[in-house]
């Protein structure tokens, strides 16, 4: 029986753990901003690169 109260103490240690850890992660709407701020990251440096290219092509041509 002792061992049983133990495992749980160690079990209840460890979800509260996990509760104060909560607050930090992040939420479906956190996660869903930075997945459109990473494209349109993505999509300014292609297009930026694009352009650099088309720069270089005029004034080596």
């Amino acid at each position: 029986m002792d061992d049983i109260l133990k495992r749980l103490g160690e079990v209840e240690n460890d979800l509260s753990g996990i509760k104060a850890q909560t607050p930090h992660l992040a939420t479906k709407a956190d996660v869903s901003d930075l997945k459109a701020s990473i494209i349109q990251w993505a999509v300014g440096t292609t297009i930026a690169t694009a352009g650099l290219v088309f720069a270089i092509a005029n004034f080596i041509h």
